[in-house]
């Protein structure tokens, strides 16, 4: 089945606060993950396609990612002890508050527009119609999708959801979704999103296998993922010692191929029917270049920052772009 593809999304990245200062906390966040990161071994084989066979893409701080000769996922060569990783989700203080300061923006600029594009894609959008966020963060998904006729839930594990679900007049549960809990909490969904979450699961096939098995009211499935190849990754292949975002250890374990997602996917029972490609590979170029170079973003020539979203654009339809979105229906048996 042929897919509908669209690319691009105009978005402007001072508007979400990424400066440079920005991009130097986080850089300097990461190291420090990483020089307190403790393993419990490596990864031999590709955790989506099982091929053994792979080549090393980047070293980060002393971590490596490795890159799947056959459908070209990336995914972080060590795996870091469970408990680790959870002391670093518990200190994400910093970046929730980040949230807040540009909510309204991030609605707008982020989160409309994708829900408008599933929204079209799967041509409802109704009361009776449940949307179920997983790691809906701060709820701006939620938020949007309820304006466009949804009826709107999500599951997460912060303070923060909660929150917001409390100040919106969005349900919240706040607890990690597993086998468990899965038919309970997801049995009235006809479309459930993830966003920005499958990067970081230790087995993503068999969470979202799981999760799926588990709504069987469940029609539509809205994935969004890291996207590999990009023009982000290179810059991190050049400048490995200046990584603020997309290549991410140990958050991001995984970078996803539009065939490694496309795999994931049809292996939990889904086809895809919409694919958008977009990103913030372009502004990522500008940005490194700008730090590398001892200056602030203002150095830029205003018709450069202009021209962004119609360069990123060309880059998303490239296959260049560091982000892709993915809407999928049920196979009928």
């Amino acid at each position: 089945m042929s897919y509908i593809y669209i690319y691009g999304k105009p978005i402007s990245m001072e508007r979400l606060g990424r400066s440079i200062a920005w991009r130097k906390v986080n850089n300097e966040k990461n190291k420090s993950d990483i020089s307190k990161l403790t393993y419990i071994g490596e990864r031999v084989e590709c955790p989506i396609c099982s091929c053994q066979d792979k080549k090393e893409f980047v070293t980060i701080h002393g971590a490596t990612y490795l890159e799947c000769s056959n459908c070209g996922h990336l995914y972080q060569k060590k795996i870091v002890d469970p408990e680790i990783i959870k002391k670093i989700y518990e200190n994400e203080s910093e970046y929730l508050a980040h949230v807040c300061d540009v909510y309204s923006s991030r609605v707008e600029m982020i989160a409309t527009p994708k829900v408008e594009f599933i929204t079209q894609a799967v041509q409802k959008g109704k009361n009776d119609l449940e949307w179920f966020d997983i790691g809906c963060g701060a709820c701006e998904i939620l938020s949007a999708a309820k304006k466009f006729g949804w009826k709107v839930k999500g599951v997460e594990t912060s303070d923060l959801g909660l929150k917001f679900g409390q100040k919106l007049g969005i349900p919240v549960i706040q607890e990690y979704l597993t086998e468990d809990n899965a038919p309970e909490l997801v049995k009235d969904a006809h479309l459930i999103s993830i966003f920005n979450v499958l990067e970081h699961l230790e087995r993503p096939k068999h969470t979202l296998k799981n999760i799926l098995n588990a709504a069987q009211n469940c029609e539509y499935l809205a994935v969004e993922v890291p996207h590999h190849p990009s023009l982000s990754a290179f810059c991190s292949q050049l400048f490995p010692d200046n990584v603020a975002r997309h290549l991410i250890i140990p958050e991001h374990i995984h970078i996803y191929t539009e065939k490694s997602i496309t795999l994931l996917i049809e292996e939990c029972g889904f086809e895809i029917t919409h694919c958008w490609k977009f990103g913030q590979d372009f502004y990522e170029l500008l940005s490194t270049v700008v730090e590398l170079s001892g200056h602030e973003i203002s150095i830029l020539p205003k018709q450069l920052l202009e021209a962004n979203n119609e360069i990123q654009a060309i880059l998303d339809k490239f296959d260049f772009s560091d982000a892709i979105l993915l809407v999928a229906k049920r196979k009928k048996d």
